[in-house]
C-alpha cells in the first residue's frame, strides 16, 4: 500500500511539474507586438522572446521627449533601453518624426530607411542619420529584403516602389512573421499601391493575421479587395485627434466587410498581441470597445471624411486615357469627385488635356507628399 501511495504521489508530482512547466512555456515563450498609442501617427514595437526589439515607425517629432505621445517616453516606460532594428515606412513626419530621438537615445544596431527621393526626404533622412552612433549600420530598403532576428521572427520588405510619384505610395510595406503568424505594415499606401500588390504578389503571401490599416483609415486606402485578399483577424488603426476625418466611415465599412475586427489606438490605447506556437492572443484591449465600429446603414449618410483646415492643399490624382500611370495636381476647391473628367496642363499641352480623377485628399502645406514647386493646378472640368 505504501509503495502504491508513493507511486501515486510521484505521478501527481510529475503531472504537476509537467503542467506547470507547460504553463511557464506558454507565458514566457513567444513574441509581443504592440501598436503604440502615439496620437495621429504610426509606431509599432515588436519584442522577441530573448528581448530583442524592432521598432517600425516612430510617430511625430517629440523634441522635448515629455509629451504623452512621445515614442521616447513609451519605450522608456516599457523598459526598453536598446533597439536592435529600427525602420520607417516613409518620411512623413507622423511616421518618421521621432526616429532621430530613437537613434540618439536607443542606439539601434540597424537602421532601415527608405531611399530619399527629393530634397525634403533627404533632409529628414540626414536628420535621422546624424543622430545614429558609429555602431549603427544604415541600410536603404529595397523590395525583397528579409531580416531574420531569431526566436522564430523575421521581417520582410514585400513592397517598395521608390519611383512612385506620391510619398504615400513610396512606403516600405513590411510583413513581420512570428511563429507563423503574419503582421502586415502598410504605412500610408493608397488603393493604387494595394491594387499593384494584389496584381504582382502571390496573394497567399499577403494573407496576414493582423493588418496595420493604411493611412490611419483614409478613404483612399483599404479597398474591399485588399482586405478580401489579406483576410486579417484584426485590423489596427493607429490614429489620434486630427482634422482629416480619420478614420473614415468608408474605409471602416470596407474593412469590416471582410470580417476583420477593427481596433483603434484612439479608443483602446496601445494595442498588444502575444504570439507563440499556440497562436495569436490579444492582450489589450481585454475587450472590444462597443464604439470601435458602427456600420453605416444602407441609404444612411456617411460621416464626413475630411474637414478643411487653414492652408489646406487639395491634392488630386488623375489618370490619362492613354496611360495607366497616375499624375498628381493641386486644386483650389473640393468639388472634384472620383471619376470626374478634368482638364490638366502638361508640358506638351499647356492649355490642358482631359483626364479622369482617381483620388482627392486634403493635406496641410507641410505634408503635401510631392514637391509643390513641381505641381500644377487643375484648370477645371472637361466637357
Amino acid at each position: 500500500m505504501v509503495k502504491k501511495a508513493l507511486l501515486g504521489f510521484y505521478i501527481v508530482c510529475t503531472l504537476f511539474f509537467v503542467v506547470n512547466f507547460a504553463n511557464q512555456l506558454s507565458t514566457k515563450d513567444g513574441a509581443t507586438v504592440q501598436y503604440i498609442n502615439i496620437g495621429q501617427g504610426d509606431a509599432s514595437l515588436i519584442t522577441t522572446q530573448s528581448g530583442r526589439h524592432m521598432l517600425i515607425d516612430s510617430g511625430n517629432d517629440d523634441a522635448t521627449a515629455t509629451s504623452d505621445a512621445s515614442i521616447v517616453n513609451f519605450l522608456r516606460n516599457d523598459g526598453v533601453t536598446h533597439i536592435d532594428v529600427a525602420t520607417i515606412s516613409h518620411y512623413d513626419s507622423d511616421h518618421s518624426g521621432g526616429m532621430r530621438y530613437v537613434a540618439y537615445y536607443f542606439s539601434p544596431d540597424l537602421m532601415i530607411l527608405p531611399k530619399p527621393m527629393d530634397a525634403d526626404e533627404q533632409s529628414k533622412c540626414n536628420d535621422i542619420i546624424s543622430e545614429c552612433g558609429s555602431n549603427t549600420k544604415i541600410v536603404y530598403a529595397k523590395q525583397g529584403d528579409d531580416l531574420k532576428i531569431g526566436d522564430n521572427f523575421e521581417a520582410d520588405v514585400i513592397w517598395n516602389d521608390p519611383t512612385a510619384a506620391a510619398s504615400n505610395d513610396r512606403c516600405i510595406v513590411m510583413q513581420a512573421i512570428a511563429y507563423d503568424n503574419r503582421f502586415l505594415y502598410t504605412g500610408d499606401i493608397t488603393t493604387l499601391t494595394e491594387d499593384e500588390m494584389i496584381a504582382d504578389l502571390p496573394n497567399d503571401e499577403l494573407k496576414s493575421n493582423v493588418v496595420k490599416v493604411a493611412h490611419h483609415g483614409s478613404r483612399f486606402s483599404s479597398s474591399t479587395e485588399f482586405y478580401n485578399v489579406t483576410k486579417p483577424v484584426y485590423a489596427v488603426i493607429s490614429v489620434g485627434k486630427n482634422s482629416y476625418g480619420h478614420p473614415t466611415q468608408e474605409a471602416m465599412d470596407r474593412i469590416a466587410s471582410s470580417g476583420a475586427t477593427i481596433l483603434r489606438t484612439d479608443q483602446s490605447g496601445t494595442i498588444t498581441f502575444h504570439v507563440d506556437w499556440n497562436g495569436l492572443r490579444r492582450v489589450s484591449p481585454a475587450s472590444i470597445p462597443e464604439s470601435t465600429y458602427e456600420s453605416v446603414a444602407e441609404g444612411a449618410e456617411a460621416l464626413p471624411t475630411a474637414t478643411p483646415i487653414a492652408n489646406d492643399y487639395i491634392y488630386v490624382s488623375v489618370a490619362f486615357a492613354n496611360s495607366q500611370k497616375t499624375y498628381y495636381y493641386l486644386a483650389d476647391n473640393d468639388n472634384f469627385e472620383i471619376g470626374q473628367k478634368v482638364m490638366v496642363p502638361t508640358s506638351s499641352a499647356p492649355n490642358g488635356v482631359a483626364a479622369t480623377v482617381v483620388a482627392v485628399e486634403h493635406y496641410a502645406k507641410e505634408n503635401v507628399p510631392y514637391p509643390l514647386d513641381q505641381m500644377k493646378w487643375i484648370m477645371g472640368t472637361a466637357n
